[in-house]
């Protein structure tokens, strides 16, 4: 043990006698008042059930909230009468009670305990890395490490100013939370403080805490995307995949959001910016989750990076979601959460992408409606897990596909299911796919639009006839709308062809990235090569999106034979 630890190990020693002539004092009292009802750190998260129609997996049993049956309020947790180590130290060393005042000898009593902490603050200030790794315990993180080394060097706060109380509220946090872990591994009983002798192994452990804070490299994160739907009908996370994000390999991970989850959510968002975002109202059903490690030293863009990064992350991987499930799918928000309780909070701000705090300054929907309560199937994940990696590093190398998929994603988060205007959104991102060879520079295009998708998607003669159909439709009615036409303004006949479109075009243009992410597309072909690979498409036998896998035409074919997804029989979400 150094001096340094060895003086902090000295005024723990004389931080416990005080402690302990306080406890064992004849009027030492707990103050035991309740939690103010309004407090919203006293809310906590509740999904129930409305009587025996609440629509529930099959599996787990979860209640699925946004469906029939099923509410979700924030209520208030109760009373908090639990006594712990921590509320011992904390009572020792602030009012024993609210009335009657206290007398002279018991605040004699009290003030020796507060000069006892600050004796041992003072000793762990003398040790550097503790106290820069103390400076944001708690707290925000503000500041690069420079500058907070800076601060710390060149800042003398009076005692009794703000900035003193500043300086050591990091230092006590730390001397608490390391002194009510060890007095737990002690068996320490907090109805009977001044029972406890056994103070040599807290110490011993408290300071060991100690340093391991000082030498402390990095910082751990749970970085969390809310998600309303899939729902996920599985006891345990699900892995998704593992890819390379910011020099750091993580492992993105899909599990059901727990009511645990969105009352930490909660109070994250009172913690940042004093109002709710009303997440209690919201259907989430299912979260997006990977850890990440930040070094100590990183900078303060490196910090704000954690929540960049997963916002993009989290915007792939989604899209990706997108293209195995139809529902109205989206990110309700985007949350970090600290593993160790000594590492800094990272705040959000306005470039951070679905972040409702400041959806007022983006043109994204926050709010996301669950269509279908169906759990995520294995071939949903099989499906996810074979996308996700050539989508994520690039390796799909399939011209204007990252294009389209940019444009299937505007169509969602720009606009509700079935406005027209998605229209339009849908319309380039199929050009990008099916027209990205330089041959489409010649000829009408709508018409060799038509005939790819047709092409592509195979099937009988009379599939392919009405696949072509339906796509010169949604090129007109594309048109249509892109020159500031309306539902209301069209002709009956043409207002029908938008409403097929828009039956048509989501699942041709899911069908087709999918299946051109998995290698069923032009991989790696560029100028003449990509020329030739569609001019076989429309000359050719078949498809090249048969031979891998037949079966994923069966959704575009229901839309034209108007029969019923196979899923139609699970219970229906409420509206």
């Amino acid at each position: 043990m150094t001096d340094s630890y060895a003086d902090i190990a000295d005024a723990l020693r004389h931080y416990a006698e005080t402690l302990h002539a306080a406890w064992a004092h004849p009027s030492f009292a707990y103050e035991t008042s309740t939690y103010r009802s309004s407090s919203p750190y006293n809310k906590v998260i509740v999904t129930q059930p409305e009587g025996d129609a609440a629509t529930r997996l099959p599996q787990t049993g979860r209640l699925v909230r946004g469906a029939q049956g099923v509410t979700v309020e924030a209520i208030d947790a109760g009373r908090s009468d639990t006594l712990t180590a921590g509320s011992a130290l904390h009572r020792a060393s602030a009012k024993w009670r609210q009335h009657p005042p206290l007398t002279d000898e018991e605040a004699a009593v009290v003030q020796s305990v507060k000069d006892a902490e600050v004796g041992v603050t003072d000793a762990m200030s003398e040790v550097a890395a503790l106290r820069e790794r103390s400076y944001d315990i708690g707290g925000f993180k503000n500041y690069d490490m420079e500058e907070v080394r800076r601060r710390l060097a060149t800042e003398k706060p009076t005692p009794g100013t703000p900035l003193a109380h500043f300086h050591r509220y990091g230092l006590n946090t730390a001397l608490y939370r390391s002194m009510v872990s060890a007095m737990e591994e002690a068996d320490f009983d907090p109805q009977t403080p001044d029972a406890f002798n056994d103070w040599e192994p807290v110490i011993v452990q408290a300071v060991a805490s100690l340093r391991r804070l000082a030498e402390r490299e990095t910082w751990t994160y749970d970085v969390v995307a809310l998600l309303n739907a899939p729902t996920v009908d599985h006891p345990d996370s699900v892995e998704l995949v593992e890819t390379s994000l910011g020099g750091q390999v993580v492992t993105v991970m899909l599990e059901a959001a727990t009511d645990d989850l969105l009352t930490q959510v909660q109070h994250r968002e009172y913690n940042l910016t004093g109002v709710g975002r009303g997440i209690a109202t919201a259907p989430i059903n299912a979260a997006l989750r990977y850890r990440v490690q930040v070094p100590v030293d990183a900078s303060m863009q490196d910090y704000v990076g954690v929540l960049e990064r997963g916002a993009d992350l989290f915007t792939r991987v989604v899209d990706v979601l997108r293209l195995v499930r139809e529902d109205d799918l989206g990110i309700v928000g985007v949350e970090s959460f600290a593993i160790e309780p000594e590492a800094p909070t990272i705040r959000h701000h306005y470039d951070v992408g679905h972040n409702p705090t400041y959806a007022s300054v983006t043109p994204r929907r926050s709010y996301f409606f669950l269509e279908s309560a169906a759990p995520l199937s294995d071939d949903d994940l099989g499906k996810l897990r074979r996308a996700l990696p050539p989508y994520l590093s690039g390796a799909h190398a399939v011209q204007g596909l990252d294009v389209a998929i940019r444009r299937h994603r505007d169509s969602r988060e720009r606009h509700r299911p079935g406005e027209p205007e998605s229209l339009l959104d849908l319309a380039i991102a199929l050009e990008a796919l099916l027209l990205n060879d330089s041959a489409s520079g010649h000829g009408e295009l709508g018409y060799r639009l038509a005939l790819r998708a047709a092409r592509l998607v195979g099937g009988p003669v009379d599939v392919r006839k009405d696949m072509f159909s339906g796509v010169r439709d949604l090129y007109a009615a594309r048109s249509k709308l892109a020159h500031g036409q309306t539902l209301d303004t069209m002709k009956e006949r043409d207002a029908r062809r938008v409403r097929d479109a828009l039956g048509l075009a989501p699942p041709l243009l899911q069908l087709l990235l999918l299946r051109f992410l998995t290698g069923a597309g032009p991989s790696g072909l560029r100028d003449q090569a990509l020329a030739d690979w569609w001019r076989n498409v429309e000359l050719g036998d078949g498809s090249p999106l048969d031979e891998p896998d037949p079966e994923s035409t069966e959704s575009i074919e229901a839309s034209f034979l108007d029969t019923p997804p196979a899923d139609a029989e699970m219970p229906d979400p409420a509206c």
